[in-house]
């Protein structure tokens, strides 16, 4: 049975180097499905979405990146529509849950 790892982030960036990203890459050699969830607005990082990047990370590490909209937002904390719809349709048996400060 293949590992499934759902990774749910406020914001994700596909061309940086945070932890997320490293895990991601290094997933791939293990034969780990990695999932990213995450807001749909690259915004903290002063940059457009771009959908190609998102495409061309997955195609690079084997991972999907999943973008939802956020629905409420304070202080960089984020309801995400559809967050538990999404995490529940990967049937992962872990997930990694991750705040960067």
């Amino acid at each position: 049975m293949r590992v499934k790892i759902v990774h749910v982030e406020d914001f994700f960036d596909p061309e940086a180097g945070y932890q997320v990203n490293e895990m991601v890459m290094v997933s791939k050699d293990y034969d780990i499905d990695s999932y990213i969830i995450t807001c749909n607005s690259v915004r903290p990082f002063h940059k457009n979405l771009s959908v190609e990047k998102d495409r061309e990370f997955e195609a690079k590490t084997g991972s999907t990146v999943i973008r939802l909209p956020a629905i409420f937002e304070y202080s960089r904390r984020l309801i995400l529509k559809g967050l538990f719809k999404k995490n529940k349709g990967a049937k992962s048996r872990s997930r990694f849950l991750s705040r960067h400060w």
